[in-house]
C-alpha cells in the first residue's frame, strides 16, 4: 500500500492524470456545445413560426445543415476524447497496481501508448518526439508495417522486412511464436512428400499448438485432429479438390446467369458443350 501511495505521486503518474483530465475536459465542452446547438435547433424554428419574415428560407436551410454537421463532429470528438481518457485511466491502473492490460475493452496497449504520450506532451506544452527503433519505425509503425511480412515465409522477406521482423520478434515474443507455428504448418504441406512423415510432423505440430495456449489456432488444430485421414490424402498425389471447387463455382455462376433452370436436360447439354 505504501508503494502505491508513493508511486501515484511520481511525475509519470501525474502526467497521466493530467492528460486524462484534459481529455475529459474537452469531452465535457463538446457536450455543453451540443446542448447549446440542440436549444438553438429547437428555439429557432419556433421563432420562425411567429416571425416568418425574420430570416430568409434559404438561410434557414443553410443554418440547419451547418448545425447538423457541427453536432456530428462534436459528437465524434466527444467519443474520441472519452475513449482516450478511459485508455489513459487503464494505463494508470495497470502501471500503479501491476494489473493486466484489458485489451478487450481498451484495445492494444502498444498502439495506444503513442496516443497517450501525445496527450501528455500536449499538456506539458512540449513537442512530442516518439521513440524510434534502429530502422526508423515507431512502435505504432512497427506493428502496422509488420502486417504483410507475417503473411510470407522468411526466405521471401526483403532486407528491410528482415530487419523489421528482427525488431518485432524481440519486442513481442508471442508474435514470433505464432509466426513459427504458422510457418511450420506451411512447410509441412510445401516440402513433405511422404504420407507417414507428414502424419508424424502434423502430430508434432498439433502438440506444439496445444502447448502454446494460443486460442486462435484452436479451429485449425481441431480440424486437423478430426479430419487428419482426409487431410493426409493430400500427400498421396499432392492434389486437392481445388479444381472441383472451381468448376462448381462456374456452374453456380452459369445457373445464376440463367435465373435458374427449368429444363435440366437442356441445362446439362449446354454445360457439356460449354465446359466439356
Amino acid at each position: 500500500m505504501n508503494n502505491i501511495q508513493t508511486n501515484q505521486n511520481k511525475a509519470d503518474f501525474i502526467r497521466l492524470l493530467k492528460a486524462q483530465r484534459v481529455a475529459y475536459s474537452i469531452a465535457k465542452r463538446c457536450m455543453s456545445v451540443e446542448v447549446i446547438i440542440l436549444l438553438i435547433s429547437i428555439i429557432f424554428p419556433i421563432l420562425l413560426i411567429f416571425f416568418p419574415d425574420l430570416v430568409e428560407q434559404s438561410l434557414v436551410i443553410i443554418l440547419s445543415g451547418g448545425l447538423v454537421i457541427l453536432s456530428v463532429l462534436l459528437n465524434n470528438l466527444m467519443k474520441n476524447r472519452t475513449n482516450v481518457a478511459a485508455k489513459i485511466q487503464e494505463e494508470f491502473d495497470t502501471k500503479l497496481f501491476n494489473l493486466t492490460w484489458n485489451s478487450l475493452l481498451c484495445g492494444s496497449n502498444a498502439i495506444d501508448q503513442e496516443t497517450n504520450a501525445k496527450e501528455n506532451a500536449k499538456w506539458d506544452k512540449k513537442i512530442y518526439t516518439p521513440f524510434r527503433f534502429d530502422n526508423g519505425d515507431t512502435k505504432k509503425q512497427l506493428l502496422a508495417r509488420s502486417r504483410y511480412l507475417l503473411f510470407k515465409s522468411a526466405d521471401k522477406w526483403s532486407q528491410s522486412q528482415k530487419q523489421r521482423a528482427k525488431i518485432l520478434f524481440a519486442q513481442y515474443p508471442d508474435i514470433k511464436k505464432a509466426f513459427d507455428l504458422t510457418h511450420d504448418l506451411r512447410i509441412i504441406f510445401a516440402k513433405t512428400k511422404d504420407k507417414a512423415v507428414a502424419y508424424t510432423k502434423l502430430a508434432h505440430w498439433y502438440n506444439k499448438v496445444t502447448d502454446s495456449g494460443f486460442r486462435s489456432f484452436n479451429t485449425i488444430s481441431a480440424t486437423i485432429y478430426t479430419h487428419y485421414k482426409e487431410i493426409l490424402n493430400f500427400f498421396d498425389q499432392r492434389s486437392t479438390n481445388a479444381s472441383a471447387e472451381s468448376f462448381n463455382a462456374k456452374l453456380k455462376a452459369f445457373r445464376a446467369a440463367l435465373r435458374g433452370v427449368s429444363d435440366i436436360k437442356y441445362f446439362l447439354f449446354r454445360v457439356a458443350k460449354i465446359y466439356a
